[in-house]
């Protein structure tokens, strides 16, 4: 996804590589460093949501299907929760 925020990140972080000044490449380190910090927290997110899935599913719905009801794509491209 292109509007992705992570995606903008990582393309300002590698047009600075094409001018690298001294004092930028502090500015780029962070970027990088906010963008790798983002990925984490997702990651992290989609876990917790995941695990709440899983606990929250009735006996007529399976993870994938309360994670559906939330809005929620925790479970994309994981056959197991369907």
């Amino acid at each position: 996804m292109a509007d992705d925020i992570v995606t903008r990140l990582r393309k300002i972080a590698e047009s600075w590589l094409q001018v690298c000044w001294a004092a930028d490449e502090i500015e780029r380190l962070e970027v990088c460093e906010a963008a790798d910090e983002i990925e984490r927290l997702r990651a992290e997110r989609d876990e917790a949501r995941r695990s709440y899935c899983f606990v929250a599913h009735c006996h007529n719905e399976t993870p994938s299907a309360v994670a559906k009801r939330h809005g929620w794509d925790c479970f994309k491209g994981d056959a197991d929760a369907r």
